[in-house]
C-alpha cells in the first residue's frame, strides 16, 4: 500500500513539473522571461549653470541673457546636488538624464553634472545620459558682468566626460551619432537615441534661436531597428531614451508658428511606427519643460512618449516610472530640500530664507514673475519700437532709417502701447470698464474664473502649463474667457479710430472705421467684412505696400462695390499672402503658419470665422503645453 502512495505521490510531482515546465514555455516554445520590477528616476533640462559662471544675477547682461526663460539658472547647480542626495536615499535602481544637462555647455558645469553622476554610482545606482541642444551648440556664458563667448562641446569629448555612464556599457553603439543601448537589468533594454551631437551648428544660429531639426539618417534608422529586432527575438523589454520628442508634440500650428523648429524628431511618424511595430511603448523625452504624456495608437500596439518638466524650473518635480508586470507605472515626485551649504552666495537673506522653507512655492512665485517680465519686456522693447514700427515700414508707410524719427508713427505706436497696458490691468469682473462689462453690452454671461485681472489670468494659465493642469482647452470656461478677452481686444483697437491714424500717414488710405464689425464679432464670433464696406476701405491699407511690390501706378481695390472688391480679393489674395509672408506662406498647401486659411476665411462671402479659428488654432497650443 506504501508503495502505490509513493507511486501516486511521485507521479503527482512528476505531472507539475511538467506542467511548470510548459507553463515556462510561450507558444512558440521559447522560455518566457520574468519581468522584474525597475524604478527609473529621469531628470531632464537641468541646465546647469555654475556658480562662478553665473556670476552677478543682477547685472544688466544677467537679465538679458535669462528672461526669456522661466529657468531659475542662478539655483542650477545648488538644485542639482540636492537632487543627487535626494535620490541617494530614494534608491532607484536606474538615473536618466535626458538631455539639456548644462545650460551653456561649459566643461565647468558638465563637470559639476558628471561630479554628480559618480556620487549616484558609488551609492549603487545606474546612471545613463544624452546631451542635448544647449550642450552641443556654440554657446554663450556670463562671468562678472560680461558675455564670454564658448565653443561647443564635442561629441567625442562628451562621451569621454560621461563614459562610464552609457558609453563604456553599451553593448551596442551607433557609428555616426552618440546613440548606445545598455541592458538595464535581465528583461528592460535602453535604447539612447541621439540626432543633436553631430548637428552642424553656428553662432549665429544658436542666438537667434533659429536652428532647424536635426535629420535622421538612413543609418540611424538602421540602427535603430537592428537594435529592435535583437531586443525582440531576446524577448528585452525596451525602454527608449531621446531628448526631442518622438510622438507630435507641438499640434498642427505651434511648430510652424515658433521660430525655433528642433522641438520633435526628424521622421517622428516612421520612427514611432517603428517603435510600436517592434513592441516598444514607452520613450522619455525632454526638451519641452512640461509635464505630459502623448499615447500614439495603431495596429500594433499604443506607444506613450513621457515628458519630464526641467528640473531647473517650477514645478522642480522629477519623473518616476516603476514597473509593474507588463507595464510602467510613471509617477512625479518633487524636490523635498534644497540643501543650505549647496545655496550660491548671490541669494538675498528673504530668498534664502524661501528657498529653504519650501522650494517649489519658491519656484511658483519665481515663475509668475519671471513670466510676466517676459511678456512685459517684450512689449516694452518690441512693441513700442519693434512690431509696430516694422509692420508699418514692412506696408510701405516709411523708409526704415526715418520710420523712428517721426512723430506721427512714433505718437501711433505709443498709442497701441498705451491701450495693451490698459487691457492687461482691465478686471475680468465688475460693472464698468471690465470684460464682464464689455460682454455685458451684448448680453452674454461671462463664466467665473478665479483670476482678477486679465494679466493675472494669462500668467497664470502659462504657469499651468509647466505642471500639466492646461485650463485654456476647448470647452472649459478659461477657454470662453480667453475667447472674450481676445475679442475686447479687438473692441478696444477698433475704438482707438487707428484708421484716421494711418490716413493721417498716408492718404491713400481711407480713415477706416472698425467699430462696425464688433457687434457680429461678439455676437456670432465672425468679422463680416462686408459690413458697409468696411473690408473695402480696410485693404486700402495695404494700398501702398501692392503699389511697390507690384509695380502700380493706380489704386489695385476697387473704391468702392463689395462684390467687385470680393472678387479682386479671391483673385489677388494667394499671391498677397506670398508677398506679405513669403516664408510663412505655403502655396501649394494654401496655408499661412501651418494654418489652412480657407477653413476659417470664406472670402467670397467676406467672412472670418475667428470663434472656430480660437478654437482650432490658438486653444491647441495651450493643449499641446508647449513651453521651451
Amino acid at each position: 500500500m506504501k508503495k502505490k502512495i509513493v507511486g501516486v505521490v511521485l507521479c503527482l510531482v512528476l505531472t507539475g513539473l511538467i506542467v511548470a515546465s510548459l507553463s515556462a514555455c510561450d507558444k512558440k516554445g521559447g522560455k518566457k522571461t520574468e519581468v522584474q520590477s525597475l524604478q527609473v528616476a529621469v531628470l531632464s533640462d537641468i541646465h546647469l549653470m555654475t556658480d562662478e559662471e553665473v556670476g552677478d544675477r543682477t547685472s544688466y547682461y544677467y537679465t538679458y541673457y535669462t528672461n526669456r526663460m522661466q529657468s531659475m539658472v542662478f539655483l542650477s547647480e545648488a538644485i542639482y546636488k540636492s537632487v543627487i542626495d535626494q535620490l541617494i536615499e530614494q534608491k532607484p535602481d536606474v538615473v536618466l538624464l535626458s538631455g539639456d544637462l548644462t545650460n551653456t555647455g561649459s566643461v565647468a558645469s558638465m563637470q559639476v553634472v558628471a561630479d554628480g553622476c559618480e556620487k549616484l554610482e558609488k551609492a549603487g545606482i545606474k546612471v545613463f545620459v544624452t546631451g542635448g541642444l544647449n550642450d552641443f551648440s556654440q554657446g554663450v556664458y556670463k562671468r562678472g558682468v560680461y558675455f564670454q563667448y564658448i565653443p561647443r562641446v564635442s561629441p567625442e569629448s562628451f562621451a569621454e566626460m560621461f563614459a562610464d555612464y552609457g558609453y563604456n556599457e553599451a553593448i551596442a553603439r551607433d557609428d555616426e551619432t552618440l546613440s548606445y543601448v545598455v541592458d538595464l537589468d535581465e528583461t528592460h533594454r535602453l535604447l539612447v537615441l541621439d540626432t543633436i551631437s553631430t548637428y552642424d551648428y553656428s553662432q549665429s544660429d544658436f542666438l537667434d534661436a533659429d536652428v532647424r531639426t536635426p535629420e535622421v539618417s538612413n543609418a540611424l534608422l538602421c540602427f535603430i531597428e537592428e537594435v529592435l529586432d535583437e531586443a525582440r527575438d531576446q524577448r528585452k523589454e525596451v525602454l527608449v531614451m531621446s531628448y526631442l520628442p518622438v510622438n507630435n508634440a507641438v499640434g498642427d500650428y505651434f511648430g510652424i508658428l515658433t521660430k525655433n523648429r528642433m522641438l520633435a524628431l526628424d521622421k517622428q511618424e516612421y520612427i514611432a511606427e517603428m517603435f510600436t511595430e517592434f513592441g516598444v511603448r514607452y520613450a522619455v523625452s525632454g526638451r519641452l519643460h512640461v509635464q505630459k504624456c502623448l499615447a500614439l495608437d495603431n495596429q500594433y500596439t499604443t506607444f506613450y512618449n513621457y515628458f519630464s518638466s526641467a528640473l531647473c524650473c517650477y514645478p522642480l518635480e522629477i519623473m518616476w516610472l516603476t514597473s509593474e508586470e507588463d507595464r510602467f507605472i510613471v509617477e512625479e515626485k518633487p524636490l523635498t530640500k534644497v540643501k543650505e551649504e549647496y545655496l550660491p552666495d548671490c541669494l538675498t537673506a528673504e530668498e534664502r530664507a524661501g528657498i529653504l522653507a519650501d522650494p517649489v512655492a519658491f519656484s511658483e512665485r519665481y515663475v509668475l514673475e519671471n513670466i510676466w517680465n517676459v511678456i512685459q519686456n517684450s512689449i516694452d522693447q518690441e512693441g513700442k519700437n519693434g512690431w509696430f514700427m516694422r509692420l508699418l515700414y514692412k506696408a510701405g508707410y516709411y523708409e526704415s532709417t526715418e520710420i523712428y524719427n517721426e512723430a506721427k508713427p512714433v505718437a501711433f505706436c505709443e498709442k497701441i502701447y498705451q491701450g495693451y497696458l490698459k487691457l492687461l490691468d482691465m478686471p475680468l469682473y465688475g460693472e464698468e470698464n471690465s470684460i464682464e462689462s464689455v460682454c455685458g453690452a451684448y448680453e452674454i454671461e461671462l463664466p467665473s474664473v478665479p483670476y482678477a485681472t486679465v494679466k493675472e489670468f494669462i500668467a497664470e494659465n502659462i504657469r499651468y502649463i509647466y505642471s500639466d493642469e492646461t485650463r485654456i482647452t476647448a470647452g472649459t470656461p478659461e477657454s470662453v474667457v480667453f475667447r472674450y478677452i481676445i475679442y475686447t481686444a479687438l473692441k478696444m483697437i477698433a475704438e482707438m479710430n487707428i484708421g484716421q491714424d494711418l490716413h493721417e500717414m498716408n492718404d491713400a488710405v481711407v480713415a477706416f472705421d472698425l467699430t462696425v464689425f464688433t457687434d457680429s464679432l461678439f455676437t456670432e464670433g465672425i468679422i463680416d467684412i462686408t459690413t458697409e464696406d468696411i473690408g473695402v476701405q480696410l485693404f486700402s491699407v495695404f494700398e501702398p505696400l501692392l503699389q511697390e511690390k507690384l509695380g502700380l501706378k493706380n489704386k489695385f481695390f476697387p473704391s468702392s462695390g463689395t462684390e467687385q472688391y470680393l472678387e479682386v480679393i479671391d483673385t489677388i489674395l494667394p499671391y498677397a499672402l506670398k508677398i506679405l509672408f513669403p516664408l510663412e506662406y505655403d502655396d501649394e498647401e494654401k496655408t499661412i503658419f501651418g494654418i489652412r486659411y480657407e477653413k476659417y476665411v470664406d472670402v467670397k462671402n467676406g467672412i472670418f470665422d475667428l470663434e472656430k479659428f480660437l478654437d482650432d488654432a490658438l486653444l491647441d497650443i495651450f493643449a499641446r503645453d508647449i513651453l521651451f
